[in-house]
């Protein structure tokens, strides 16, 4: 059994480093759409470490991520791309979101969603919020 139908492109969704790493394979795989929840990004340094105190210090850099290679690998992407954010994200700064949004120029389509009460958790915080939650499946559902 083959776990992707090369016929069918795939929806990629992560949150936060899932959507780093999910928009780091879009070149190689092609998803038909890349739904990423408060995406992180790392620069190109953080790639070879590993996850402890020197990762973190690599990352924690002031606008380290702009070399980040998620960018890079956004620029050749053409399906659909739905970013939905935190508006009190204190883990990602709001100016990954808006060059995630930049660097994907040949998308089909390109939207950011902004949820301005929303922490870093966003799925929890989207757990206890109905309206908005209803809102966001419809957003995800249209992206597909």
């Amino acid at each position: 059994t083959r776990l992707l139908d090369s016929r069918v492109p795939p929806v990629f969704i992560g949150t936060s480093m899932g959507g780093y790493i999910a928009s780091l394979l879009s070149p190689e795989i092609q998803p038909r759409s890349l739904i990423l929840f408060c995406p992180a990004a790392y620069s190109a340094e953080a790639m070879d470490l590993k996850f402890d105190e020197n990762f973190i210090a690599a990352v924690r850099r002031p606008r380290a991520y702009l070399n980040s290679p998620a960018f890079k690998a956004l620029e050749s992407y053409r399906g659909k791309l739905l970013i939905v954010a935190a508006g009190k994200d204190t883990i990602i700064p709001q100016e990954v979101i808006h060059v995630y949004h930049e660097s994907a120029p040949r998308a089909q389509s390109r939207k950011i969603i902004w949820l301005d009460d929303s922490d870093h958790k966003i799925h929890s915080w989207l757990a206890d919020r109905k309206t908005e939650r209803n809102s966001i499946l419809r957003e995800v559902l249209a992206a597909t």
